[in-house]
């Protein structure tokens, strides 16, 4: 994932809201394979820090930015509209950015 590719499939608010996701993201790359032998918070501290401020970053992205491409903001206000809270719709926006 790279400027580009993010304003391109998720719209130019994301990165202005929060310039470093994309530092926060190679961060969580060269430490997945923490994450992914479920090692605990004290060993991994940088995968995990990594996550949460990639997940804030889509917490302060918000549901309803202007700016955020239609399909994000229809399937947000859906998260929402069926109880999922803001931090739940900002996981499920960054796991399809990851996908």
């Amino acid at each position: 994932m790279g400027i580009a590719t993010t304003n391109a499939f998720i719209g130019p608010r994301l990165l202005a809201n929060e310039p470093k996701m994309l530092e926060y993201l190679t961060v969580l790359r060269k430490s997945t394979f923490k994450l992914a032998l479920g090692l605990p918070k004290w060993i991994a501290k940088d995968a995990y820090e990594a996550r949460e401020k990639l997940i804030r970053g889509f917490m302060k992205w918000g549901v309803d930015e202007e700016g955020m491409l239609s399909h994000f903001r229809k399937r947000s206000k859906m998260f929402i509209a069926r109880g999922m809270n803001l931090r739940d719709v900002a996981v499920v926006n960054y796991g399809l950015w990851m996908a």
